[in-house]
């Protein structure tokens, strides 16, 4: 074992050794990226993780980096070549790899995940129980992300329909504020209502209040308002008139996501 892991695992152990927050619940780990973290060092991060932690990492973020993953060529390959050793690719995997290792998590979240395979998405189908894709709209945008369709034809839009309907699990992010205007989780859930018209609001607001605290089982403290749960809310003024009877439940929805406000309602009651 490398002395660099070493130190990093001894980091990692120090700090989960930190007092939990009633807040924050368990402390989690987050073994960054393929360039930054190695296949054994998010293998040993998914096995401390394995019962009742969080693990997250950044995954087939851009072309560029599953190119490099798998044939050691590309852009990332000109960036990183002064300065990585000869053995760096010793340790390396391709991007299957790491999701099978961070199948062994109890919980994983796959940070953007734009560039996964067909046959990464059905494993995270497979195993949604353990695997959620955490998508970033706003930043992925910044980036101008392509994808060919079946037609062969260039488009920037992220698949996110696709996805869902096949099982995979998803949340929605802000990334950071290099590529991110203003870190609003709000926008980001307007943003995903504008860019997939086909995606009901009920369901764009799941995926950042009900959903994630289920996955997390955080149920009983965050997400939802409920009899029991603390009663920490975030008022909306709607922009139009909305009747909240049974006919007008999706306006209701699409008028909440598109409603002017400065912080996201984490513990609003998303249900009909």
């Amino acid at each position: 074992m490398s002395s660099v892991n070493l130190e990093t695992k001894s980091f990692a152990i120090k700090q989960l050794s930190v007092a939990k927050s009633p807040f924050r619940g368990e402390v989690g780990l987050a073994p960054h990226a393929p360039y930054t973290a190695s296949l054994s060092i998010a293998d040993w991060a998914a096995e401390i993780a394995s019962e009742a932690r969080l693990v997250s990492m950044h995954l087939a973020e851009s072309a560029d980096e599953v190119q490099w993953l798998a044939d050691r060529n590309g852009p990332f390959a000109e960036l990183l070549s002064p300065l990585i050793s000869d053995n760096y690719f010793d340790d390396r995997g391709i991007t299957d790899d790491y999701l099978r290792v961070l199948c062994g998590s109890w919980r994983a979240l796959i940070a953007h995940g734009n560039y996964l395979s067909e046959s990464d998405l059905a494993l995270m189908a497979r195993r949604s129980n353990r695997l959620a894709l955490v998508h970033c709209p706003r930043t992925h945008k910044h980036f101008g992300h392509g994808y060919y369709r079946p037609s062969s034809s260039r488009s920037t839009k992220y698949p996110m329909a696709e996805r869902v309907s096949s099982g995979v699990k998803h949340f929605l992010g802000t990334d950071s504020r290099a590529s991110n205007p203003d870190l609003n989780l709000w926008r980001e859930a307007q943003s995903v209502r504008l860019e997939h018209p086909e995606i009901a609001p009920l369901s764009i607001l799941a995926m950042v209040t009900t959903e994630p605290a289920e996955y997390l089982q955080l149920g009983a403290r965050y997400g939802a308002l409920a009899a029991g749960q603390p009663a920490s809310l975030t008022a909306i003024q709607l922009v139009n008139a909305v009747q909240p009877d049974a006919s007008s439940a999706d306006m209701l929805y699409e008028s909440l996501l598109f409603s002017e406000t400065q912080s996201m309602p984490l513990e609003m009651a998303i249900r009909t």
